[in-house]
């Protein structure tokens, strides 16, 4: 998904016309109709607003991607168990590695996010059929040879291959991946360095296909019936901190990146909300406050003859929680009852710092010892 960064940040905040993601002052990343235009990721913000005015510029939001990106992966998760976020620096957008799928189920999915597939025996083989597809299909590389012929080098730019390499491979005649697959290692390494070994590695891949490892899902969802019909919000609170309580119990050493709730009405469609959590994450009361605002937009997207009878909570993105330390001296809530007591019982037997000078000359004339008092 090229388009991922700026469907993060844009969906939630309904942008009609498109959005495009800036981090400083340069694109990361634009909505399918922008890229369509001519959108690209590292055009600066300058040109940008210049060219798409309408457009709705939103800055970068990392925990909105580390929430849709474990979305995607649930929802490939339901098609099969081999599902894998690739993770590297320099790929432009999202892209995951997906083994034992159905082809018309892959499909839906590829539609329904606006997304491009590829499919082959070898996974630097797919990744290419997923670069030069269109969005909403899955090309499927059945003859490897007459697409390194068609293909055009100049696509690699979202694969983090920069646009100077590009530039000099066309000086010398260089325009396809047929002609650059007849270069060997030493010389794309001697001309481009790492960068030629990337290049290398990407169209000679190993003959052996890599399995995709199997996905461990990083949520819990826990649920409640609802046997009334609540009148108001404050009705639905005492259900929803249960449900927040329930599954901090249930992961007493994980902290959740993010939050969803669904509410079900009888006899209609659920209505979902999403909500990113910010660092430092938090547990139980911490969590409260964002769950209650999902509990607004959920019921606010609700129709008045609707009525909610089932509440379902998820804790999204699970990681180790961070220790906190705890208290180093605790109150004594007992001391103001016994502390006159004791003044009467043991007296000038107590004292308390007091500060004599604001400006000393030495540390340790700025206090001295003086008499605890009632």
């Amino acid at each position: 998904m090229p388009h991922f960064a700026a469907w993060a940040a844009g969906e939630p905040r309904h942008c009609r016309d498109g959005a495009i993601v800036h981090a400083r002052d340069r694109v990361v990343a634009a909505s399918p109709a922008y890229l369509r235009q001519g959108a690209r990721a590292g055009l600066s913000l300058h040109r940008a607003r210049t060219l798409f005015p309408r457009a709705c510029f939103l800055s970068r939001d990392l925990p909105a991607e580390q929430l849709y990106a474990d979305r995607l992966l649930e929802r490939l998760y339901q098609l099969t168990p081999q599902v894998n976020l690739i993770q590297d620096r320099h790929l432009t957008g999202c892209w995951i590695a997906v083994q034992g799928f159905a082809a018309a189920d892959l499909r839906t999915v590829l539609q329904e996010y606006h997304a491009q597939g590829g499919c082959a025996a070898l996974q630097s083989h797919a990744l290419l059929a997923a670069l030069y597809g269109p969005a909403g299909q899955l090309h499927t590389l059945a003859d490897v040879a007459a697409f390194l012929r068609r293909a055009s080098i100049q696509p690699l730019a979202e694969l983090g291959i920069a646009p100077r390499t590009l530039e000099l491979l066309h000086w010398v005649g260089i325009r396809t991946l047929a002609e650059l697959h007849r270069l060997t290692q030493r010389h794309l390494q001697a001309q481009f360095g790492k960068e030629g070994r990337r290049l290398f590695a990407l169209l000679h891949p190993s003959s052996h296909p890599i399995p995709v490892p199997h996905h461990t899902p990083r949520s819990l969802t826990v649920s409640r019936d609802i046997s009334w019909e609540p009148g108001s919000i404050q009705d639905f609170q005492p259900y929803l901190i249960a449900l927040v309580h329930a599954g901090c119990k249930r992961t007493p050493a994980m902290a959740p990146t993010w939050l969803r709730l669904k509410l079900t009405p009888r006899g209609g469609h659920g209505v979902e909300r999403f909500r990113a959590l910010k660092p430092p994450y938090g547990r139980n009361a911490v969590l409260h406050g964002p769950a209650l605002h999902l509990l607004q937009q959920g019921l606010t997207a609700l129709t008045e003859d609707q009525r909610v009878h089932q509440l379902e909570l998820t804790l999204g993105g699970l990681i180790p929680a961070v220790p906190a330390q705890g208290t180093l001296f605790p109150s004594r809530p007992g001391w103001h009852a016994v502390r006159p007591h004791l003044l009467r019982r043991f007296p000038h037997r107590f004292f308390q710092p007091v500060r004599t000078s604001d400006a000393p000359f030495l540390p340790e004339e700025e206090f001295s010892l003086g008499a605890l008092t009632e």
